[in-house]
């Protein structure tokens, strides 16, 4: 999860360039760089919770999760219209693991 964070934080200061072309000045290429690993660690962490008893049952909601982050990485690596919702959906999609991630971890220490 540490992945998620780092690239979202450098993600956001090295912003795209306007109609986020896939290649374009450095701050595009850092910013897909950070974006790439941004995902790549949201769908290792939710696949591979399941090697842990602690997080039952979790894996079941977040390992289809991220195989969904993973085919929306793949998604957007090519221009088409949709692919700003992709964007979107994934990144709901890991917010929404990672508050599930806390609250079970909250759970569990209360």
């Amino acid at each position: 999860l540490s992945l998620v964070g780092a690239g979202y934080f450098f993600g956001g200061i090295f912003r795209c360039d306007a109609g986020a072309p896939f290649v374009g000045s450095w701050r595009t290429t850092l910013h897909n760089i950070f974006g790439g690993l941004e995902y790549l660690g949201a769908a290792g962490a939710f696949t591979t919770l399941k090697r842990s008893a602690f997080w039952s049952p979790l894996p079941e909601i977040l390992a289809p999760a991220g195989i969904f982050v993973f085919v929306s990485l793949l998604g957007m690596s090519f221009p088409h219209p949709y692919r700003g919702l992709v964007q979107r959906v994934a990144e709901t999609i890991i917010f929404g693991g990672i508050v599930l991630i806390g609250w079970w971890v909250y759970r569990a220490s209360a």
